[in-house]
């Protein structure tokens, strides 16, 4: 008796479900389902698998295969479907099956499955696209610190022989006799030319490490890092208030890569920049906008993490389907006792 009600229950919400979409959102879905011209698998395949690495490239998939969710239209739809946990639920069963056994499906169950598989996939990928940001940044910011790291301990070694040779110098200098001239060629004949030049650079890049050799470290991986986060920062992003200047900070950016600004404003505010940046900023052509922009990564990712910022539609958690099943069906019941 229970198991009839269900499915009587299922039946009408999947006809319901079904109503609402157009002829295009139904297309759309005909299309995920289907193994494009050049491909192995279809989308509905790739939309199940687990979120790789942060990489480049795996960043860049994601934002494509949210993109297509968002190009379908689902999102009208969202307001007019069932209770979180039931979506859940259908969610997880549409999962369970291939493309090919979902096109088997009676239409109303069809469509109503990948509807809700879709919604709830797209929460999915706005949250690994949000966890993928920040690993992308750890991983960055990891690297950056051990080959800068790497590089301060040989240098340091090399700036203590480097000092030796420019106090070696000095006193030459101080206690030359003061009724001889002191030429380059005198004093050539008293220290190696060649090993005080090359004091004389290591101390310069010694103090360059010191003072923005992280900072240029980061900087080297701008033009990489750019390659998906102009795309990722037109994601819904929303902030808490008091974190407004956040959503500022991203609209600068749109503008910048729209071409509608051509430089930060002078005015641009900076004090999330971590330190290790902050020489940059005032480095030569091209390089302030780097820094700034590397820099509100970092904050972001921090953002993100805080709550500060978020994306409003990423996914909730939920308990299972069967311990919200009364709760469900009553409520399923009163939605279509219009028919």
């Amino acid at each position: 008796m229970v198991i009839s009600v269900c499915s009587e229950v299922h039946e009408r919400l999947f006809e319901f479900l079904y109503q609402q979409l157009s002829a295009g959102v139904r297309q759309a879905i005909d299309e995920l389902l289907a193994v494009a011209p050049g491909d192995q698998r279809s989308l509905f395949y790739l939309l199940k698998e687990y979120p790789p690495s942060a990489t480049i490239s795996s960043i860049q998939s994601y934002l494509k295969r949210y993109r297509s969710l968002d190009d379908t239209g689902i999102d009208a739809i969202e307001s007019q479907t069932v209770e979180p946990a039931f979506m859940d639920y259908l969610y997880k069963l549409a999962r369970r099956y291939n493309a090919s056994d979902i096109k088997r499906f009676k239409e109303s169950k069809r469509y109503s499955l990948m509807l809700c598989f879709l919604l709830e996939t797209q929460k999915l990928l706005l949250d690994h696209l949000v966890k993928m940001h920040d690993q992308y940044i750890l991983d960055m910011l990891r690297k950056s610190k051990r080959v800068h790291e790497k590089k301060h301990r040989e240098f340091r070694k090399r700036q203590k022989k480097a000092i030796d040779m420019m106090l070696d110098t000095t006193h030459l200098i101080i206690d030359w006799p003061d009724d001889q001239h002191l030429s380059k060629v005198a004093l050539w004949q008293r220290i190696d030319e060649k090993k005080l030049l090359e004091s004389v650079d290591d101390l310069h890049i010694f103090k360059r490490l010191e003072e923005r050799g992280y900072g240029d470290l980061l900087l080297a991986r701008y033009p990489s890092f750019r390659k998906y986060f102009p795309e990722f920062l037109h994601l819904p992003f929303q902030a808490k208030p008091g974190s407004e200047p956040l959503l500022k900070s991203i609209q600068l950016i749109r503008q910048l890569d729209a071409g509608e600004l051509k430089k930060l404003p002078d005015d641009v505010s900076t004090h999330f920049i971590p330190k290790e940046l902050q020489r940059c900023l005032k480095g030569e052509d091209g390089k302030q906008r780097n820094a700034w922009e590397l820099g509100f990564a970092m904050a972001m990712r921090e953002a993100l993490r805080s709550g500060d910022l978020f994306v409003p539609k990423s996914k909730p958690r939920y308990y299972g389907y069967y311990e919200k099943a009364i709760g469900i069906y009553t409520h399923v019941s009163d939605q279509y006792s219009v028919y």
